[in-house]
């Protein structure tokens, strides 16, 4: 069992019992550091101390590059203890197997006495080493629990610091928290007393071991300290709480556009993701994309109800007014995670001195700046990630790179940005007619590459429903970063994520089209596809390779565009993705069009109808057309590509949702 302090104002009654259970002891405890000693010598227990000596909940250990502490009960450089501890039961474990050496039977006897063991045979011939640990919660949020309760059964009248502890601790142990616990390098304590000791002994034979032993501990506690504290703060797990909370400290302005926050929190999570010395935490992993997408982004909304709650930010209209932060910084230290969480969030990655640079550099970075660093950001990603799956794939089946790589067609005016999506199988080069009319009256277009497209079959093996809602969010948030108004279209099974990325956005969407939206497919022999892949799951968790089904063949429109294997994978995707569309189309409300072939060999002709009739906007229209084809939408389908033009000319011009653009 693992040892630790707890304060002696917790050992009372039932919970000072709990406590001693669980190997805590009371930091009044008789001879408590011989104790520590001991066990230590002996190897019995290892221990767990606060680098700083005491527990700090404002986590103010770092000023203007040095650790030091200020709060009620100490103010000025860190508490030395566990560096005492650790280099005195070390020496003293070192002097003890010198008297046995020397024989020396009444010093030997005096640290046996003091320390409470028989001989050297019960002392650990491991030597005693620093662990620097950091331990990173997310999300810390204070909230009353079960402990709290049961403490009170215990002791009725409970202190307000015991209540509170029990209130933010309470609550990491009781809600789904994220624990992250560095263990980082050992430091053997030899470079700090191999050669102190015999200098001392040389230089000052005058004095007595234990004085001298005194001096090398004052001597060297300092250096330790630091350099245990400071590989235990720079490891700590960064979360959208932090750079939230460090960018509200450092912001020189009183007003953000909430818009611009989350787009400075992009940024920051994005480049310190560079940085060797920074380790960040999943909600600032790919998810983050949701925040420059408007998607909801549930560990956003959380830190943001948090600031609320405790009236740090206030929330009005798309804007945020931060109120002023040294006023809030008054309350009392063991009150501050109820009155001010936010601050000490900042407070905890101050340690991180390149980290805390580019907080302060984003922080001042004005809404044009940020939004084309944000469009940048995605279009590389986007790109990245496009390249990379193209040279891996098989050289003999992957499509033409220019064929499959996502393109912006831009306009110097930026008043409309259209984002236009492929079909399944497919990739961005199959909707460059429509886009290049689209670009014509206007329009920035981004064509959309799906994750597993526009490189080679084998890619769909692996894809799953969320590369593709990455891939058409990134595509979103290139547009949305500078365009007035976005439009969302596609084709096929493009026209599914369109509808999907309408529904999710809703009143963020301007316009929505989709052509041959492949919401009911005419081939049955795709419901057949989950099944497959599940026999092919079982022969694989058995090692056999006889009697899979991965792919038929894809007899296809377009062979240039389009893959001649349909991997069942991507047919189980396409499912899904059809079965999610279905469910959220009544979230739909921006201006829609809908066109359907009405010959569609591939998705059945009724699709448009039930789309039309499952969305709930206001402005909604659906064009059947005369096809008996599925792929409508080439340079000599006129009557298409002039249709969809006349939708977003007429979503243009609407003043229906124009925001305003800097």
């Amino acid at each position: 069992m693992v040892h630790s302090l707890a304060d002696s104002s917790l050992f009372h009654g039932r919970l000072g019992t709990t406590l001693r259970n669980l190997g805590a002891i009371s930091t009044r405890e008789p001879f408590r550091n011989r104790k520590i000693i001991q066990e230590l010598m002996m190897g019995s227990h290892n221990w767990v101390i606060f680098p700083e000596g005491l527990m700090v909940k404002n986590k103010a250990i770092y000023h203007r590059g040095r650790y030091s502490l200020d709060n009620p009960e100490h103010k000025g450089p860190p508490h030395t203890g566990a560096a005492v501890l650790a280099l005195k039961a070390e020496i003293i474990k070192r002097l003890y197997l010198q008297a046995c050496n020397r024989n020396d039977i009444k010093g030997m006897q005096y640290y046996e006495s003091r320390y409470n063991f028989g001989n050297r045979d019960e002392l650990s011939f491991k030597d005693i080493v620093v662990v620097p640990v950091n331990i990173s919660y997310y999300p810390v949020r204070p909230n009353q629990n079960f402990f709290i309760s049961l403490a009170r059964l215990f002791q009725p009248n409970l202190s307000k610091r015991a209540e509170e502890e029990l209130c933010v601790e309470g609550g990491i142990l009781l809600s789904k928290t994220d624990i992250h616990i560095r263990f980082d390098q050992h430091i053997n304590l030899s470079s700090y007393l191999d050669n102190a000791l015999p200098l001392a002994n040389t230089f000052l034979p005058f004095l007595s071991e234990e004085k001298r032993s005194d001096l090398i501990i004052n001597i060297q506690r300092n250096r330790l300290t630091h350099r245990f504290m400071n590989r235990i703060y720079r490891s700590v797990t960064v979360n959208i709480d932090h750079i939230f909370s460090s960018l509200i400290r450092y912001s020189k302005k009183k007003n953000w556009k909430e818009e611009d926050l989350k787009a400075a929190i992009y940024i920051i999570a994005r480049r310190a993701s560079l940085l060797d010395d920074v380790r960040l935490h999943d909600s600032l992993g790919p998810a983050l994309l949701r925040l420059v997408s408007d998607h909801l982004y549930p560990p956003y909304e959380s830190i943001k109800e948090l600031a609320s709650s405790q009236e740090v930010l206030t929330f009005r209209d798309s804007f945020i007014e931060i109120k002023d932060w040294n006023v809030m910084n008054t309350f009392q230290f063991h009150g501050i995670r109820m009155k001010n969480l936010p601050s000490v969030f900042a407070n905890e990655i101050e340690p991180l001195r390149r980290l805390i640079a580019l907080i302060r550099k984003v922080s001042a970075m004005k809404h044009p700046l940020l939004s084309r660093e944000v469009s940048h950001i995605l279009k590389q990603q986007d790109e990245r990630i496009f390249k990379d799956e193209w040279q891996r794939s098989d050289s003999k089946s992957r499509s033409r790179y220019e064929y499959g790589a996502p393109l912006l067609l831009k306009q110097r005016r930026k008043k409309i940005g259209v984002v236009l999506c492929h079909g399944y199988l497919a990739a961005p080069q199959e909707c460059r007619a429509l886009a290049d009319a689209l670009h014509d009256i206007g329009c920035s277009v981004y064509l959309v590459r799906l994750g597993g497209h526009g490189t080679s079959p084998e890619n769909l093996r692996t894809v799953t429903l969320d590369d593709w809602v990455d891939s058409f969010d990134r595509a979103y948030g290139i547009l949305q970063s500078g365009c007035k108004k976005v439009i969302v279209g596609g084709f096929s099974a493009g026209g599914l994520m369109a509808l999907l990325a309408a529904a999710n956005k809703q009143n963020y969407v301007h316009g929505v089209f989709s052509i041959n939206a492949a919401l009911k497919l005419v081939d049955l022999r795709s419901k057949l596809a989950p099944g497959i892949t599940a026999w092919n799951q079982l022969l694989d968790r058995w090692d056999i390779e006889f009697g899979k089904f991965e792919y038929i063949q894809n007899e296809s429109e377009n062979p240039e565009v389009n893959y001649e294997r349909n991997y069942l994978n991507g047919v189980k995707v396409l499912e899904k993705l059809s079965d999610r569309c279905r469910s959220r189309l009544s979230h739909v409300v921006a201006p829609a069009l809908m066109i359907q072939a009405d010959q569609d060999p591939v998705v059945h002709p009724d699709s448009g109808k039930n789309i039309y009739e499952a969305i709930s906007s206001d402005s909604k229209e659906l064009e059947m057309m005369s096809f008996n084809r599925h792929n409508i939408i080439r340079s000599e389908d006129t009557e298409v590509l002039k249709r969809v033009q006349s939708f977003v000319l007429k979503v243009m011009n609407s003043s229906r949702h124009s925001q305003e653009v800097y």
